[in-house]
C-alpha cells in the first residue's frame, strides 16, 4: 500500500506509472530494476517482487555465515 501513492494518480500511462513506482521504491531495488525497460506495470511490479525476495534470501544467506 506505502506504493500505491507513487502510482494511481490519476490518468497516468504505463510509462508514467512505472517511473512513479520506482521513485517510491528501496534504494537497493531502484539500482536493480532501473536498468532495463518494462512493457507494462504488472512485469515491472512482478520482476520488483522477484528482486525483493532474492535481496531478502541473499541477506539471510550472509547473516548465517556471520
Amino acid at each position: 500500500m506505502r506504493l500505491q501513492r507513487h502510482v494511481l494518480r490519476g490518468q497516468d500511462d504505463e510509462e508514467t506509472m512505472i517511473s512513479n513506482f520506482l521513485f517510491g521504491v528501496k534504494p537497493e531495488l531502484e539500482s536493480r530494476l532501473a536498468v532495463r525497460n518494462y512493457e507494462s506495470l504488472t512485469e515491472f511490479v512482478e520482476k520488483a517482487v522477484n528482486v525483493e525476495i532474492g535481496l531478502d534470501a541473499e541477506k539471510a544467506e550472509s547473516k548465517k555465515f556471520k
